[in-house]
């Protein structure tokens, strides 16, 4: 493993690890919606990935990337 993906795990396990968590979750309905809250939306915030068609964000056909940082 090479440095630069060791910061970039390091980073997005820092933004995962940082989500704001009560003593009780609601139950979510489906696996989309704890996805997106355990693990989009925090890389999303923390700018390490980006969705492919931003317009259609709920999209079945949404796909995430890994942003480039150069």
């Amino acid at each position: 493993m090479n440095r630069e993906s060791s910061e970039y795990n390091a980073k997005l396990a820092l933004a995962l690890s940082s989500r704001v968590r009560g003593r009780r979750q609601p139950a979510l309905s489906s696996v989309r919606k704890v996805n997106e809250v355990n693990y989009l939306s925090p890389a999303l915030k923390a700018g390490l990935i980006e969705m492919t068609d931003p317009d259609s964000p709920k999209s079945p056909k949404q796909r995430y990337r890994n942003k480039k940082t150069i």
